[in-house]
């Protein structure tokens, strides 16, 4: 599971990347360092993301919340 300092210590790099955290929650870091919340799942066996707002102004246990609540 991540923490803040996780969050807030990922550097953009060349390709968006992610960092993992549970339940299908993770941190998508772009190029441009712009750090976005995204929810991955499967709906009627189709796999799907669901936006949950951009760090920090969403946090990590607001994005864990919105995840749950997803």
């Amino acid at each position: 599971m991540l923490t803040d300092a996780q969050c807030r210590a990922a550097k953009p790099r060349e390709g968006i990347y992610r960092l993992n955290d549970y339940k299908g929650l993770y941190l998508e870091i772009k190029p441009n360092g712009i750090k976005a919340w995204r929810y991955r799942f499967k709906l009627n066996d189709k796999a799907s993301w669901f936006a949950l707002g951009d760090y920090p102004s969403v946090t990590l246990g607001e994005a864990r919340e919105k995840c749950e609540a997803a």
